[in-house]
């Protein structure tokens, strides 16, 4: 199973979880209820873009998507919690993230770096297709 399959009902976790009806997710999120639902059955994947519009509207980040996937792919978190401001990047826990027991410190700023780089590119690529009205599609 790939790590983000389950990334529909993920999501679903997350409105459950601030006690949000579909239809008020997909307002704030600006998708459609239909498209929001088939996100949600896991019939379609969200671009980044609308991912990206969903996690901002659910006030959630990266880490609690992949806390609920860990949960729903029955893996458990592999270490305790870390505060937000030990984090190299905040609101991701790198451990988690690459799905390690323990970042060695020397590799926390590489790996931190890279995460940030990861996040910046997501977004210009979600600008950018905002920009142009063209869906990403896939082959």
């Amino acid at each position: 199973m790939a790590r983000f399959d389950k990334v529909g009902p993920a999501i679903r976790a997350l409105r459950i979880d601030r006690h949000w009806s579909q239809r008020e997710l997909a307002r704030r999120a600006q998708v459609t209820d239909a498209l929001l639902s088939s996100y949600e059955r896991g019939r379609k994947v969200p671009s980044l873009p609308n991912l990206g519009r969903l996690l901002d509207a659910l006030g959630a980040d990266l880490d609690q998507l992949e806390g609920q996937l860990d949960r729903l792919n029955e893996r458990g978190p592999k270490h305790g919690p870390t505060r937000d401001r030990d984090r190299a990047v905040p609101g991701v826990d790198l451990a988690r993230f690459f799905g390690l027991q323990t970042v060695p410190r020397r590799y926390e700023q590489p790996l931190a770096e890279m995460v940030q780089g990861f996040q910046s590119a997501a977004r210009l690529v979600g600008e950018r297709m905002l920009d142009d009205g063209a869906p990403l599609r896939r082959r």
